[in-house]
């Protein structure tokens, strides 16, 4: 038996369908990736995505009008005006001023990085901002006569460079801090502020055509706390550099920023969504600002990296969607024509909206919306369709899919007794928590093509969708009703425990009830959750989830056919052309250990094999090749299976990632090459990366990441 704190945890994220594992709330989006002399021997990981780097973008209207640039990053957000700074983390914010500056000259954006931002906030197109360009720093010139600042990023410091031009008087420069606290000086001549903040001793110097030359440069404190600089003689016909460094790893770094679902299209793009509470100032007349604590404001993001010619992935395009209130992306699809389809709750009234509606109006709570961006495209048309869908109650989508004709498919779970219906299956609200499901076809002045309950009299939950080559929807996730609609051809007619995983498959072009043409349960005797289901090319369809079940249905063939600990992993294929036969499960397996494992991520990858994604607390969770990585604590991993071999041969790679505290993976996807991609989060400060960086945010609050191996290497 498991402890019982793992199993209270698996048996409470189902007492309500709150998708969202324990691990709720989290934080900054960046990449990171597993070291491998501790978690993946470089031999069979390619490479892995330290974290992401920070850009500075233009503001174009998305900001207050007194902020020039703005960069998000690890620790914080920092606003660029013309006579100074603000950084932000958490509830702390510092203003780092340039005392008596002025007159002004132009604050400019430098080393452009070739991506791009765009802001979908609110209901009205005029406010949108879309293809706001990133830099890599931002140059206010003449803040003194003379003297330049540049403001940049690097790795877990914020820098600025103080630029002198020859014959410029070094000492108009005074420094103002706002926010910190008292200064001091400590015995290394650095600034120690009361709030725990440390900027150290200044680094001055002078390119000469002998090569770098430094010049001693010190702090000095005013009585009115300004801190001066104290500069030894220098070659004043040379420009000279001064270079305070502001560290700001340890200050805060408790924004709320999560990615939940990742995807790779034809061209190698990696895309990432998810949830960002990242601080963003809005002008007078648009929506509140969200605001940088754990339970502030958060907005959709997608997020893209694209290859260079060498592979190496980096930050090509950023963007947010949302309105005033929560709006939380949670699954993502990527289609050939470069369009990218979300999914996910939003409990803003003015969500960005676009097309035909779906519905007049917000329907109150939280609702469902579905989004289609395609950011290649220029100006607002970016964003192609975008509305809500939902009643009175709590609306989830946690399912997204698009078939070939174009037509958008979500799914979740629903409170709500008054969603809008079209050809529905099921009329009504049978059980409080039911699933739902929606056709969309965007194109459409009436949209609404299909919209039905699904479910029986207690919880029911639909966590993923599929769609067909012709125009079937396969239906997957969880239920505790005993009178789940399934068909009298049922693999399974009976619900195994109280809580049991469904797979249904309907076909929308019969009207009612009989659209629905198969409907199964899939468990054991225990609880058994469905998350992922996937249709391959020969005719499969594959299931995925996680299960408390001693009895779950495995096949002969399967890696491992008896249950390792409390919560396994399950992997299970149906013969699409045998549903309603005994004979419909061709492979079957659990995967994991002694403790609980749960999935959250599933995909097909090249050779026919399936990777796995999601988070163990097993300290035997099988692992492949090289040093294992010890578990004190929940640990993400990627497991990916053979199901043309059988027992130990299946396991064709498997691998931990974590550091001390909480780390689990979200999400899985594969490109043409064989490469696996895996996003995730961490709360631990040592989550290992390959450049040997540091986590920017404090000790228990989460950071995402993007983890990129490839087993076949």
């Amino acid at each position: 038996m498991f402890a019982m704190k793992e199993q209270s945890l698996l048996k409470a994220r189902y007492a309500g369908p709150v998708r969202g594992c324990f691990l709720a709330g989290l934080l900054l989006f960046a990449a990171g990736a597993a070291n491998p002399a501790t978690a993946v021997p470089r031999s069979e990981a390619e490479r892995a995505l330290a974290s992401l780097p920070a850009w500075f973008e233009a503001n174009t209207g998305q900001f207050a009008p007194a902020v020039k640039y703005f960069s998000r990053h690890g620790a914080g957000a920092l606003f660029v005006g013309a006579a100074g700074a603000t950084f932000r983390t958490g509830r702390k914010s510092l203003d780092i001023a340039f005392a008596g500056a002025g007159p002004l000259g132009p604050v400019e954006g430098v080393e452009p990085t070739g991506s791009r931002g765009s802001y979908f906030i609110g209901n009205d197109p005029l406010q949108w901002k879309r293809g706001i360009p990133h830099y890599n720093k931002v140059r206010a010139r003449q803040i003194y006569p003379g003297i330049d600042v540049v403001y940049y990023l690097a790795g877990e410091k914020l820098e600025f460079d103080l630029v002198v031009a020859p014959g410029a008087d070094t000492g108009r420069i005074r420094l103002a801090f706002k926010g910190a606290g008292a200064a001091r000086l400590d015995a290394g001549g650095n600034l120690r502020f009361a709030d725990g903040l440390r900027q150290d001793r200044p680094v001055a110097y002078q390119e000469t055509a002998g090569g770098r030359v430094a010049v001693d440069a010190s702090y000095v404190i005013a009585k009115n706390n300004e801190v001066r600089l104290e500069v030894a003689s220098y070659d004043s016909t040379l420009p000279l550099v001064i270079d305070p460094v502001l560290h700001a790893g340890y200050l805060g770094g408790d924004q709320n920023e999560i990615a939940r679902a990742i995807a790779v299209d034809r061209q190698g793009n990696v895309w990432i969504t998810g949830s960002s509470a990242s601080t963003i100032e809005l002008p007078a007349g648009q929506n509140p600002p969200h605001q940088d604590k754990p339970a502030g404001k958060k907005d959709a993001f997608l997020a893209k990296l694209t290859p260079d010619a060498a592979g190496r992935l980096s930050l090509a395009y950023w963007t947010q969607l949302g309105g005033a209130g929560d709006d939380e992306a949670e699954v993502i699809a990527v289609d050939n024509a470069g369009f990218v389809y979300l999914a996910g709750s939003t409990a803003s009234g003015d969500f960005p909206r676009r097309g035909a509606p779906l519905q007049p109006d917000f329907g109150g709570g939280t609702d469902a919306f579905v989004a289609m961006i395609r950011p290649a495209d220029s100006g607002l048309e970016a964003l192609w369709y975008s509305q809500f869908y939902g009643g009175a109650e709590t609306d989830v989508a946690y399912g997204v899919a698009v078939d070939s004709a174009g037509a958008i498919y979500f799914a979740g779970y629903t409170i709500s007794a008054n969603l809008k219906l079209a050809a529905a299956t099921q009329a009504a609200n049978r059980g409080g928590y039911e699933g739902f499901m929606v056709k969309v076809t965007p194109a459409s002045l009436t949209p609404l093509a299909f919209a039905t309950y699904f479910g029986g009299s207690s919880t029911d939950v639909i966590t993923a969708i599929a769609t067909g080559a012709g125009g079937e929807v396969y239906l997957a996730g969880y239920t505790a009703s005993d009178n789940f609609p399934v068909t009298d051809d049922a693999f399974q007619r009976q619900k195994g425990s109280g809580v049991d995983a469904f797979l249904v498959k309907l076909d929308l072009k019969r009207p009612g009830l009989d659209s629905l043409v198969y409907g199964t349960f899939v468990g054991g005797d225990d609880l058994d959750v469905a998350e992922a289901v996937k249709l391959d090319d020969a005719g499969g369809l594959w299931l995925a989830g996680y299960t408390l079940s001693r009895n779950f249905p495995v096949s002969p063939n399967a890696y491992r056919t008896v249950v390792a600990g409390g919560a396994d992993v399950f992997l299970t294929r149906f013969d699409l052309s045998k549903l309603s036969s005994a004979s419909a499960i061709t492979y079957s397996t659990y995967l994991g250990g002694a403790g609980a494992d749960v999935l959250y991520g599933m995909t097909l990858a090249s050779g026919g094999r399936v990777a796995l994604a999601g988070y163990t607390f097993s300290s035997d969770f099988p692992q492949t090749g090289g040093a294992a990585v010890a578990v004190s604590g929940p640990k993400a991993f990627v497991s990916l299976l053979d199901p043309a071999k059988s027992g130990d041969g299946a396991l064709a790679y498997s691998a931990l990632f974590g550091g001390t505290l909480i780390d689990a993976a979200t999400g899985v996807a594969a490109d043409a090459a064989g490469r696996l991609f895996v996003s995730g989060f961490t709360t631990s400060l040592d989550f290992p990366v390959t450049d040997g960086s540091k986590k920017l945010s404090l000790g228990g609050a989460a950071q995402s990441f993007v983890v990129e191996v490839a087993p076949d290497r």
